[in-house]
């Protein structure tokens, strides 16, 4: 039997990690999967993709223990993925960002129905806004139970311009996605004390990418 038949193709691994095949291409060129390049393809080892998916569910349940204790000793970058960062959205209005947000949730959990989600997400809107003040919101369903099982993700959408949003406008939309009432209220606590800083909002406006964001954010929060 051919080596390559014992591997996994990139399908296999979007398959298997229940994401998309482009979310497993930018892990791959950010090095953060076992992968090797075998005649111009990438392939992996069943093994150690699922070693990795072990120590990266380790780490998420050591992260839900610090966050119970104390949210803001968290740092931020170990709480959102640069993958889940969209900077310089084109989104107009409140019902583009809570689609794009709906879309994100989507593709990490692809069993969430993105129509359903997006209308739970309005939902919550109509019975009180979500928006902080200083530019930022923070969108989420009402019922945190209807996230997915065993799910602790926190999406950031940065829009180019501000969006009439709530009885304001906001440009930073930070969406909670766990099926934990305290890891939610936890999160929340957390993005309202990275943020407290009014002019950080414009800030992260500016910023060209991912990662400029989390640099952005980290000064933030050691800033007094």
């Amino acid at each position: 039997m051919d080596i390559t038949e014992r591997l996994w193709t990139l399908s296999d691994a979007a398959t298997y990690l229940h994401v998309a095949e482009k979310t497993v291409s930018r892990m791959i060129q950010r090095r953060e999967l076992p992968a090797v390049r075998l005649g111009g393809q990438w392939r992996f080892v069943p093994d150690q993709l699922s070693q990795w998916l072990h120590d990266r569910t380790s780490q998420r349940d050591s992260l839900r223990d610090l966050l119970r204790v104390d949210p803001i000793a968290v740092p931020i970058d170990r709480l959102v993925r640069r993958e889940h960062i969209f900077c310089a959205h084109p989104a107009q209005t409140q019902a583009d960002v809570l689609t794009a947000l709906a879309d994100a949730v989507n593709t990490v959990y692809p069993g969430v129905d993105t129509g359903e989600y997006r209308a739970a997400l309005q939902e919550r809107e109509d019975l009180a806004t979500t928006a902080l003040g200083a530019g930022l919101a923070a969108p989420h369903i009402r019922r945190t139970e209807d996230n997915p099982p065993g799910s602790l993700e926190l999406f950031m959408l940065i829009t180019e311009r501000p969006v009439p949003y709530g009885s304001g406008t906001c440009s930073v939309f930070c969406l909670v996605c766990t099926d934990d009432l305290v890891l939610h209220l936890r999160l929340i606590q957390k993005i309202s004390y990275v943020l407290r800083n009014s002019s950080l909002a414009e800030r992260l406006r500016s910023q060209p990418d991912a990662d400029a964001v989390i640099a952005t954010l980290l000064n933030g929060e050691r800033t007094p």
